[in-house]
């Protein structure tokens, strides 16, 4: 039952699983995320196995968070789901990892 709930949710997801923008608080030039401020142009992986990246304008004090890929390697858990592998987008799809097969994950 809490396989068919996931996979529902996830379904929902599919189109906003890459190419994603957060719009973001801008402290001290750099973008507060997830409660820590990263540079303009850093980029750096999430829980949610997406690659993000801060954008931001010099003087203003908003910005964005834009997912720019799908982490490869980091083994992550999260919402009982544990990813072993990650592709490029359009390689299948599973939800907090961006787009893979559902093949490479297994739910706790």
């Amino acid at each position: 039952m809490l396989s068919k709930i996931i996979i529902i949710s996830c379904l929902s997801m599919l189109s906003t699983a890459y190419n994603e923008t957060v719009p973001v608080e801008i402290k001290d030039g750099k973008c507060l995320f997830t409660w820590e401020l990263y540079e303009r142009g850093t980029t750096f992986n999430t829980k949610l196995c997406r690659r993000y990246e801060c954008v931001s304008s010099p003087n203003s004090n908003v910005g964005t968070m834009t997912v720019i890929g799908c982490d490869r390697e980091k083994t992550v858990r999260k919402h009982g789901i544990r990813c072993r592998n990650y592709y490029e987008p359009g390689e299948g799809f599973y939800p907090y990892c961006c787009r893979f097969p559902v093949s490479v994950c297994e739910i706790k």
